[in-house]
């Protein structure tokens, strides 16, 4: 990404943090929208990001149903896989974001992501990963994928696991 689409990118994320809601740039490449997370990233850390991803048919992220934070038997599945991933690679930490769709108020979406955040932490840590080796953080109402519709929101209602 040049520097200009950079500075443009960080206008858009100021400007959606006024509004209590972030969105992100479309991407027409075949990038995942976690990739596009790791820009401010070291080459390092973007590097073991890709590792992680190829494990998991680049897919780095849990879903989760309007209004909750419990985790579906096919999402405990994933995170099982993640957990034996992190027990053969112990050098890497991970950060596991909570994110919600546009509905609700900032506020709420914020707790909401917290809880979302903090249900995938419980579940790694129960298979064993240490708890210094997670962090949690909450964008709440981050729009993740432009859109309208509930097949959109429900895409927006997930919690992304970023290698650190």
């Amino acid at each position: 990404m040049n520097v200009l689409g950079l500075i443009c990118c960080l206008l858009l994320v100021a400007c959606g943090k006024e509004k209590g809601n972030v969105e992100f740039e479309a991407k027409t490449s075949d990038v995942s929208v976690s990739e596009m997370l790791m820009i401010d990233k070291s080459p390092e850390e973007s590097h073991s990001h890709k590792e992680f991803l190829k494990q998991f048919d680049s897919t780095d992220r849990v879903t989760f149903a309007f209004d909750r934070q419990d985790l579906s038997k096919e999402d405990q599945v994933f995170l099982t896989k993640v957990a034996d991933y992190l027990s053969v690679n112990i050098d890497l930490r991970i950060e596991i974001q909570g994110n919600c769709d546009i509905r609700g108020t900032s506020d709420y979406n914020i707790a909401l992501g917290e809880r979302r955040a903090h249900s995938v932490f419980l579940f790694l840590k129960s298979k064993g990963v240490p708890d210094h080796r997670m962090t949690c953080i909450s964008f709440g109402s981050r729009v993740l994928i432009p859109g309208d519709s509930d097949e959109i929101h429900s895409k927006n209602r997930v919690g992304i696991i970023l290698v650190k």
